[in-house]
């Protein structure tokens, strides 16, 4: 059955979504694969990135052994993360220890800086490795550990950590690009690739949060979001690249590099979280207008399909049996004694057989059958089948339905003074119809055919010619105590 929910853009509004997850994985192995090569560039001595990647280091693409054992177990807890599933006790005792190791070297940092110490050999040089455990690598990793360790737990406090490590990151990359080295120390380039790998899959791992998932959307919110936090990472940097070349001591320093990506990382973070109470906003009128829409389709009184609603429906079924050749069949139910209940217990009382009809009808029927009230006294089923025999299956197991007093449509009229009459009227699309009309309209003359028959039934019986069962081709089931009287076509 066609979908009545509101139609969205071609390929979704999550096309981009569903591409940041699917990228998670590669971005792990990425981060791995980067942080095992910087590690033999290190070990080995060898220089293939050049000593400028390393911010003025002798060699570019030396990983310190701390730093590169910290990536893989960050990529590893990465690759491992279930959105929807609690950490395991190993990926957590493993952040746990990236996180004491990051804490060791940002102490020893400090330690070092007020005492004058120098710093312990272990964040140094050590066997046979080169590079350093630097304070810029503790406090990327330190962060990411922390916001993959209380993802679950407090979300807003992980997304904090999330903007911390992303913007260490980015600010390294300015300080390369100006040639300024902060705390005194440099990151290796493959140790910074594998940096950007994580940072890319820790984003990956956060895009349910409101003000990540902003950037990734395909309407306006999404678009205009990328637009300006592209706008906010380039015009700084141009910026401060043409301060930079102006300056006659030939360059920035560390602190007005480090002011320059504080205040990008600041637009980032507030045009973000703009973008995501906007997408909020969004989202919550469409709602709306979803709910308006079905409330437009839906008969207030039964809560099925209306007329309008119903109509949609076999459009879209029309549709389906056109270009995929499926089979539907129709049966419309017509409650011909309705307007004599409203008439004499008022339309409240009757309205309320309607709902009784629908409690018992539905069941009937499958996920994949539609049931909608087509006018004042009379239900339109609208069928997927397989077989154009499946229709009179169906519509004798609706009428045993509305003749059995165990179901809410008889139990409510026990104590009601009336004959209960119910002909059906079946049909199916024809690849001779040339509208989905055809068909409605072929059940409604079978319809008017089981009404006629039942009226002669009557006047037989009333005039007591012998007639002790139903005219053929026309079924009925007659219960007393006022119990129902349905007939089908």
């Amino acid at each position: 059955m066609p979908n009545l929910s509101l139609p969205r853009s071609a390929g979704g509004h999550f096309q981009f979504i569903r591409a940041a997850l699917r990228l998670r994985v590669p971005l792990a192995w990425a981060a791995i694969a980067f942080a095992v090569v910087g590690l033999v560039v290190s070990f080995t001595g060898a220089d293939l990135l050049g000593g400028s990647l390393a911010n003025g280091g002798a060699n570019g693409g030396a990983t310190h052994p701390l730093t590169g054992l910290c990536l893989i177990a960050l990529a590893g807890c990465v690759l491992r993360t279930n959105r929807f599933a609690l950490s395991s006790a190993m990926r957590i005792g493993v952040l746990a220890a990236i996180l004491s190791v990051c804490i060791a070297r940002l102490m020893d940092w400090s330690l070092s800086r007020t005492t004058g110490s120098v710093s312990g050999s272990l964040f140094g040089p050590a066997a046979g490795f080169g590079g350093e455990f630097s304070v810029q690598a503790a406090i990327i990793l330190a962060a990411f550990a922390a916001a993959a360790l209380v993802r679950q737990g407090n979300g807003r406090l992980g997304s904090a950590f999330l903007v911390i490590g992303i913007g260490t990151v980015f600010t390294v990359l300015l300080g390369i690009g100006f040639g300024v080295t902060f705390y005194g120390g440099s990151i290796g380039g493959f140790a910074l690739l594998s940096m950007g790998c994580a940072s890319l899959a820790m984003v990956s791992v956060y895009i349910n949060r409101p003000f990540v998932r902003a950037a990734f959307l395909l309407g306006d919110v999404g678009s205009q979001t990328r637009v300006m936090a592209t706008a906010a990472i380039v015009i700084p940097l141009a910026a401060g690249i043409m301060l930079a070349n102006l300056r006659v001591t030939g360059g920035l320093v560390a602190l007005e590099v480090a002011m320059i990506a504080f205040i990008t990382v600041s637009m980032l973070v507030i045009l973000m979280t703009t973008s995501a109470r906007h997408e909020g906003t969004v989202a919550a009128r469409r709602r709306a207008e979803r709910e308006i829409a079905m409330q437009s389709r839906t008969d207030t009184a039964t809560g099925v399909l209306n007329r309008f609603g119903m109509t949609e429906v076999v459009e879209g079924a029309w549709v389906e049996f056109k270009s995929a050749g499926a089979y539907f069949g129709l049966i419309l139910i017509d409650l011909d004694y309705f307007r004599r209940l409203d008439a004499t217990f008022g339309h409240d009382d009757a309205e309320a057989v309607l709902s009784r009809v629908v409690q018992t009808v539905q069941p009937q029927l499958r996920a994949s059958d539609a049931l909608g009230r087509w006018g004042a006294d009379e239900f339109l089923v609208l069928l997927k089948i397989k077989d154009h025999a499946n229709v009179g299956i169906v519509a004798d197991r609706i009428r045993t339905a509305l003749a059995d007093a165990r179901n809410p449509f008889c139990a409510g009229l026990t104590m009601e003074p009336t004959a209960i009459n119910a002909p059906f009227g079946i049909s199916t699309m024809n690849d001779s119809d040339g509208a989905p009309t055809d068909a409605i309209t072929r059940a409604n003359d079978t319809l008017h055919l089981a009404k006629m028959a039942g009226e002669m039934l009557k006047d037989a019986q009333k005039a007591n010619v012998g007639v002790t069962g139903p005219l053929p081709g026309h079924e009925s089931t007659t219960q007393r105590h006022e119990t129902p009287d349905v007939a089908a076509a």
